[in-house]
């Protein structure tokens, strides 16, 4: 190992301030709403494609189900402090009404939208099936 040397620093320098980190930033997709049942639909599959990564991730599911069991806030607040959401820092450190929007539209009528009530039926009918592995 080799020893580290500090040299003192020039007459007259002065080190530049760190710049501060620009926060990331979250792409909501503002498309206006379909029909009601396709918005369901839709909501429902991506619900099932989220559902099914979780299925792996036994502990996460069950907090989330848990979640979903208390109310809809709790199941979004808990959606995001998943692993699969921190992925994207931008939707994991977004304020929970911009995150909302980012999950379900910002014109799908958020949490009490049909896209939504999908999102969390899927999660529902999963809920079963990890309940029941081993």
């Amino acid at each position: 190992m080799g020893v580290v040397l500090t040299f003192p620093p020039r007459p007259g320098y002065r080190p530049s301030a760190p710049k501060p980190k620009s926060p990331p930033v979250l792409e909501i997709a503002d498309d206006p709403p379909g029909a009601p049942d396709e918005e369901f639909q839709l909501g429902l599959s991506e619900g099932l494609r989220a559902a099914h990564w979780f299925v792996d991730r036994r502990e996460e599911f069950s907090r989330l189900a848990r979640a979903r069991q208390v109310s809809w806030l709790d199941f979004l607040e808990e959606f995001q402090r998943c692993a699969h959401v921190a992925e994207n820092p931008a939707a994991a450190s977004a304020p929970l009404r911009q995150f909302e929007a980012y999950v379900y539209g910002a014109r799908s009528g958020g949490i009490h939208g049909p896209y939504a009530a999908g999102h969390r039926a899927a999660f529902a009918l999963t809920e079963q099936f990890v309940a029941s592995l081993h």
